[in-house]
């Protein structure tokens, strides 16, 4: 009697859920992590204080699909900014600011010289290769941070350069950005990290660093917030203390510094402004013959010396 005999194969496999990233962020092609560009140039202090507001980092690159994902955000010419700096005097010597190993390199040998001992910062040229520059210069901001395995499926027809990212045409030297959150968005526990609770009740506020008025109300506005409000010498002087701890050149670096608030001309005078978060305009810190609508001035700025006090920007 012929016994029919069944074979049982038993394949083991994983399955892992797929990668994905939040609104507003590409994950990268070949990658495990999520890139955002950000709207305007920035030097050094800028996009890291930008990017950790984001809670994540300036890109750090171990593969070649990482340098083509941070090559895609790269636009007219401009260089991007890498999460690099220069810890010795040798030509090659920059480490990765996570700490992380430099195991994938892609330098641009005939431009790494540190000219004047001045470069001990890194970044992309459009040509997809990493050079040392200036840390003062204005580059382009690409956040990255890593992808969540939560089970989303990434858009695969999301394109990995956005088609209407432009460049910002300039940027305000030192214009640096509170943000005021509107109280409902705050938790019981206080506010988010990177966040500073505000003096008055209902307000948590962020430093944000080189970014022109639009491209300012714009990032606000992403992380459903508003340039600041101020309503108290307490929060005025909170607001000056955290940018000045932001900044700590900021008093000696530029002949006028100044910090972007949320207040707008609404009349052709010189007296009617209003704050962007809609809060009664009930506290005024103005500089002595300010404002005084020269030119085309609808926006209002705090100096950080040495006047602490306000005036009408353009």
């Amino acid at each position: 009697m012929v016994k029919n005999i069944l074979l049982l194969f038993a394949v083991g496999f994983t399955v892992s859920a797929e990668l994905s990233c939040e609104d507003g962020w590409t994950l990268g092609q070949g990658t495990e992590k999520c890139y955002k560009s950000l709207p305007g140039l920035m030097k050094y202090d800028a996009s890291k204080a930008a990017c950790d507001a984001l809670g994540a980092g300036l890109p750090v690159i171990h593969s070649e699909a990482e340098n083509a994902a941070v090559y895609a955000f790269t636009r007219d010419g401009e260089h991007v900014r890498l999460g690099a700096t220069r810890f010795g005097s040798g030509k090659y010597d920059f480490k990765w600011t996570d700490g992380s190993e430099m195991d994938y390199k892609r330098f641009n040998d005939e431009y790494m010289d540190n000219a004047l001992n001045l470069e001990n910062c890194f970044d992309m040229w459009p040509e997809d290769r990493w050079n040392d520059n200036k840390c003062y210069v204005p580059e382009i901001v690409v956040c990255q941070k890593p992808a969540s395995n939560d089970g989303g499926t990434p858009d695969p027809n999301a394109p990995s350069k956005d088609p209407n990212q432009g460049p910002n045409g300039g940027f305000i030297l030192l214009a640096l950005i509170p943000l005021g959150v509107d109280a409902k968005l705050i938790p019981k526990t206080g506010c988010t990290a990177n966040w500073t609770r505000g003096i008055e009740a209902g307000s948590c506020f962020l430093v944000i660093l080189d970014m022109r008025v639009e491209d300012a109300k714009a990032e606000c506005a992403e992380m459903g917030a508003t340039l600041a409000s101020i309503h108290s010498d307490s929060e005025n002087q909170l607001i000056l203390d955290m940018v000045r701890k932001a900044v700590p050149t900021a008093q000696e670096s530029t002949w006028r510094p100044t910090a972007l608030l949320g207040g707008h001309r609404t009349a052709n005078d010189n007296k009617t402004f209003h704050w962007d978060d809609k809060t009664k305009m009930d506290y005024k810190n103005m500089q002595p013959d300010e404002p005084n609508q020269q030119g085309d001035e609808g926006c209002l700025e705090m100096f950080l010396r040495p006047f602490k006090t306000l005036q009408d920007y353009g």
